[in-house]
């Protein structure tokens, strides 16, 4: 391949516009085909389960490089021209079956990457063992290519069309469980649901049998295609509660089908009986204080413990201190917490503390503990980690300036020395080079500092705040953010990865999502209002989920319900700016 193609740079970019812009923003859709956390939302497309096709976006670049070589040095250098831009557009595909065109599919994009020699054969080969209607790119059902790749994977036969149980877990909380289930093949029947305590089946946990049979209202009706008792409400005894904190704080619910022995999972199953993960925010940190607050809404009136980290995060070694956010609080903050009023923590920074964190990466790392102890909740706090007075702004990047920001005893520290002279020249070389740098390579913090890596890594899950509400972007902080992103940003930084979707194999990521979000976009079936129309609407639907991969399970017809598949792809040369 020729290493000065430039079609991947900018993968991340196209990304961000797939994912969080054009159909999460722009769509309201959210969440993966089932919500199942055996199913990612996106990933790499070795990752997904075989689907009939996928919708697909490209990026569209405006570069102009400068070469130029100095010939007393002997040197050879290149540069980005300022009038750069980047844009996206439907993907350009030639059909794989015939040759023809075949615009805004991904097989059909892929095929084209591999003819001009972007991406190999076996790339291509991988792709279409997930993109399996691949041979015609306009038939977004494809039961026969479901069928195919069924029987080629597993030697069985693709099942006929009789429909599973469906239905919510709607809650697990310590007074009750509860939520609904039936099967459309018996709108009279109340079925058989299975409860399974601190892990899911097949695992071994505790696990008990109950009927839904409680009543149900008109929704859940229309829902089953007849039927008034499709309900289930159970309070937790002491052994359910015991195998949820053994297990993994989780209840899992499923449907039996009473046709037979197959069961389902149902929707937002599993439930975390530990609800909630610690939520805060690393306020500020300076050599004199450091504050924030914390609080787990599991238990709004307790106050969390918090570990600060210096110097490092959690897992390196670095000087950790336990303290309990016990201050008081303000208003916004027990309205974030859904109550209490002692959530604050105001922490006087010591010597060893300050000694620590500049011998280690200079920052404070905060972490809230989990009420109930599972570390796995024990979550990093917002703005987390900060350094002391990293984020600042001057209108002239120049010595005097940043004295008259910071001043000198700020500025010997953040630099590592004392001497006046090396502070002036480090500080002259720091400028310059922000001056000379064309384009920035930018995070997903960037988009929304909420967006870490990790909670990217959720989100791209299924999971996350973005996934779990339901209602319209527009007005709020996230939507504002991602929207003026892709105006900005997104069409002038390169947009850095995070690792869920960093090491593609084969040079493509898809998002398959099953959920409408947002209402009044003409986009899905969600609507006003949202309480009644938005609980569990569909997206547009362009795919058709053949099997899940993690355990073969077949979705003749359309048993998965309406999908919105969407992907990108791009070449091997990491330079390219696909």
């Amino acid at each position: 391949d020729d290493e000065n193609d430039s079609s991947s740079k900018l993968k991340f970019n196209n990304f961000f516009y797939v994912s969080l812009y054009d159909h999460m923003y722009t769509r309201g859709y959210v969440e993966d085909m089932l919500d199942s956390d055996e199913l990612p939302m996106c990933g790499c497309i070795e990752e997904m389960s075989p689907v009939s096709r996928a919708d697909c976006t490209e990026m569209d670049t405006e570069t102009v490089f400068k070469i130029e070589y100095d010939q007393t040095n002997d040197k050879l250098s290149a540069s980005l021209q300022d009038s750069y831009n980047f844009d996206f557009r439907a993907c350009q595909g030639t059909n794989p079956s015939n040759g023809g065109n075949a615009n805004n599919d991904l097989a059909s994009h892929v095929h084209r990457l591999k003819l001009e020699g972007k991406i190999s054969s076996d790339s291509e080969e991988r792709v279409f063992e997930t993109l399996v209607g691949y041979a015609e790119p306009g038939n977004n059902n494809n039961e026969e290519a479901c069928a195919s790749a069924y029987k080629e994977t597993t030697g069985l036969e693709y099942p006929v069309n009789n429909h599973q149980p469906q239905g919510f877990l709607d809650s697990a909380k310590a007074d009750m469980i509860k939520g609904w289930t039936c099967d459309n093949d018996e709108p009279l029947t109340s079925i058989d649901v299975e409860l399974y305590f601190g892990g899911p089946k097949g695992s071994g946990s505790y696990t008990v049998t109950v009927t839904a049979s409680d009543e149900s209202e008109g929704a859940v009706k229309q829902k089953c295609g007849g039927g008034d008792n499709h309900r289930f409400n159970v309070v937790p005894t002491e052994a359910m509660i015991t195998a949820i904190m053994e297990g993994d704080m989780h209840v899992y619910a499923y449907g039996l089908d009473p046709l037979g022995n197959t069961y389902k999972g149902l929707s937002r199953s599993p439930k975390s009986y530990n609800n909630y993960a610690s939520i805060g925010f690393l306020d500020s940190v300076t050599y004199g204080l450091i504050k924030g607050w914390a609080c787990d809404k599991d238990t709004p009136l307790e106050s969390i413990g918090v570990h600060l980290y210096f110097g490092g995060p959690a897992g390196s070694g670095s000087h950790t201190v336990e303290i309990i956010a016990g201050d008081t609080s303000e208003n916004a903050v027990s309205k974030k917490c859904d109550g209490g009023d002692n959530h604050r923590f105001n922490v006087v920074m010591d010597d060893v503390m300050k000694n620590a964190m500049e011998d280690g990466d200079g920052k404070v790392y905060s972490y809230g503990l989990d009420t109930y102890g599972d570390e796995s909740r024990n979550k990093q706090l917002s703005r987390s980690p900060k350094g002391v007075e990293t984020e600042f702004t001057v209108t002239e990047c120049t010595y005097e300036a940043l004295v008259g920001k910071l001043g000198e005893s700020t500025l010997k520290v953040m630099l590592g020395t004392d001497s006046m002279e090396e502070i002036k020249e480090k500080v002259t070389t720091m400028c310059d080079q922000a001056w000379s740098e064309s384009v920035v390579s930018v995070p997903f913090t960037d988009v929304d500092d909420r967006f870490t890596n990790e909670f990217m890594g959720e989100y791209v899950a299924g999971d996350t705040f973005l996934n779990d509400e339901t209602g319209t972007f527009q007005g709020t902080d996230e939507g504002a953010n991602i929207d003026e992103f892709r105006d900005d940003e997104a069409s002038s930084s390169i947009v850095e990865g995070f690792p869920e979707i960093s090491e593609c194999k084969y040079n493509t990521i898809m998002c398959c999502f099953g959920r409408d979000r947002q209402p009044n976009d003409n986009n899905g079936n969600c609507k006003d209002p949202i309480e009644q129309k938005c609980v569990d609407a569909d997206p547009a639907d362009n795919s058709n989920l053949c099997f899940t991969k993690h355990d073969n399970r077949a979705f003749p017809g359309k048993d998965e319900d309406e999908i919105h598949c969407h992907g990108l792809a791009w070449s091997d040369d990491e330079n390219d700016s696909s």
